[in-house]
């Protein structure tokens, strides 16, 4: 792919070669590729430090991890972070839009530029999405990661910018990836710490048992890997967090449980600052050639999601160790929604616009929703309101 380089940008060019407007990019993308790509539901996050609710944004950079799920464009065989539908999202964008080739870095610049114009000055933090690689310094061109973090230092009212990595990119065991990544890492943190502002690095870390995270989510960041990123991300002087999955693969509800209390007590031990949970759902996306996908185990009979139970009972052990650090993240996946998520009676799930929902599973979604809101544990420990009448 010509668009592809290995560009690595000198350490003491300085970023003021980056414009310092929104206007650097006058012409806005193309509205079909912002309508794709945007998420233009500007959502409320309870900030954990701020401890108040704060407007989140989403922006996704169409990179679709190109050194570990898709390298030259092409899925790895399903080995490498099994669950994952975005590598085949991206592949399905780029050959609709570019020909089978990866979107040019100034178009990119120009996408991003858009975003934060659709936005406007009314959000606290943003949240880019790229696969989960965004310190990869090589085929995702780092010059554009720079230009998003410093157009997110010059705003006037963003303070908050949320990115994903691996923790084998950080975690200085590799020096051929971790030391580019660190430099990056470390000069996006100062860029915004000298703005005010400050970046959270999420990491993938899924499951608590190693075997699972590696073998089966194919997911390649052992628990020393882990520890050593979150040290280098608090070092570098941001935030770090870790993204977990309740019964990310066919098990029972006690062993799906049992790996979340294991996750959570691995993640306070090496200092992760906080974790965000997730219900593991069925993607509408159908991805044909991929046997181990949630979507193609479901259709199979090979699957089920947790129960709104089991969800309950990771979540509030989350909450007990993590307090209001301990996040859960919405059951819902824009703009094409989940076609199974869990339920408290339906073993199968039931479809994310939840028409059919019974009086638990609504009483169960009203409790998660009021935690979102409050992040209070005690919410949890009471359980769903339908218990009390």
């Amino acid at each position: 792919m010509d668009i592809i380089t290995d560009h690595s940008p000198s350490q003491d060019t300085s970023m003021m070669e980056h414009e310092s407007t929104f206007d650097s990019y006058p012409e806005p993308v193309s509205p079909d590729i912002l309508e794709r790509l945007y998420d233009p539901n500007i959502r409320l996050w309870r900030d954990a430090f701020e401890k108040r609710l704060v407007t989140m944004g989403t922006a996704i950079l169409a990179e679709g991890c190109r050194d570990w799920g898709m390298p030259d464009g092409k899925r790895r065989v399903y080995k490498n972070c099994t669950f994952c539908p975005l590598p085949e999202l991206v592949r399905d964008f780029e050959n609709h839009f570019y020909g089978g080739k990866i979107m040019p870095p100034d178009e990119r610049k120009r996408y991003f530029d858009s975003v934060l114009r659709e936005i406007g000055n009314d959000l606290h933090t943003l949240f880019v999405v790229n696969a989960g690689s965004f310190h990869y310094r090589g085929k995702t061109i780092p010059e554009v990661h720079d230009h998003v973090v410093w157009q997110v230092a010059m705003h006037p009212n963003i303070k908050h910018l949320v990115v994903e990595d691996r923790a084998m990119l950080l975690s200085g065991e590799k020096p051929k990836l971790s030391v580019p990544a660190l430099e990056d890492l470390n000069r996006h943190a100062d860029m915004l710490h000298s703005e005010s502002k400050v970046m959270t690095v999420r990491l993938g870390v899924e499951a608590g048992d190693e075997e699972l995270r590696n073998k089966k989510l194919g997911k390649g960041a052992t628990n020393d890997q882990i520890e050593k990123a979150a040290r280098n991300i608090r070092d570098a002087g941001a935030r770090s967090g870790a993204y977990l999955m309740i019964k990310p693969t066919q098990m029972s509800s006690e062993q799906a449980i049992d790996d979340v209390r294991n996750a959570i007590d691995l993640m306070q031990r090496f200092g992760v600052d906080e974790v965000y949970l997730s219900a593991s759902c069925v993607a509408g996306h159908a991805d044909n050639g991929n046997p181990v996908s949630l979507h193609n185990m479901w259709q199979n009979g090979r699957y089920t999601p947790p129960s709104l139970q089991t969800v309950h009972h990771a979540v509030m052990y989350a909450a007990s160790v993590y307090g209001d650090r301990a996040h859960f993240l919405p059951m819902s996946d824009p703009p094409e929604p989940y076609i199974a998520i869990p339920s408290a009676v339906d073993p199968r799930g039931v479809h994310e616009d939840r028409k059919n929902d019974s009086p638990i599973d609504r009483a169960y979604h009203a409790m998660f929703q009021h935690y979102r809101m409050i992040m209070d544990p005690a919410i949890l420990d009471r359980g769903p309101t339908y218990l009390e009448n």
